[in-house]
């Protein structure tokens, strides 16, 4: 964790314990997951008819797909412990994984109506140091 996300917990974490945060409106109500107001007028009807029978807009089943993907590559290498005699050849299993999948994000990401939901890019290196390790 960076140092200035660590200050920034650190900092929640206290105004947490002081109360700070009790008594905002809404506290203890569920949220309202079918508040639209940040999707286009045009788009809301479409977008309550396909949520409202079991689908999303094709760059948001586009990103839960590459999640999926994305994971089981990650519990593949996983399964392999560093310095064992297979861990190369699933390291490499996972950057051709990883190769196909940062092409699939790079579209998705394009479908996107906003940056706010852009996927990150899969960083090899670092999920090849982290995972399993």
């Amino acid at each position: 964790m960076s140092a200035s996300a660590t200050i920034a917990e650190n900092r929640l974490s206290a105004a947490l314990a002081a109360g700070a945060f009790d008594g905002l409106a809404g506290h203890g109500q569920p949220l309202r997951l079918d508040d639209d107001s940040a999707v286009p007028p045009e788009w809301r009807l479409a977008y309550r008819l396909l949520r409202a029978n079991g689908f999303a807009p094709a760059w948001i089943e586009a990103a839960r797909a590459i999640r999926r993907d994305l994971a089981r590559a990650r519990a593949d290498l996983q399964s392999v412990a560093p310095g064992h005699p297979g861990r190369a050849e699933a390291e490499a299993r996972y950057e051709r994984c990883a190769l196909v999948l940062n092409r699939r994000i790079a579209e998705a990401n394009l479908a996107c109506p906003s940056a706010r939901w852009h996927l990150l890019p899969i960083d090899v290196e670092n999920d090849r140091a982290t995972i399993g390790a």
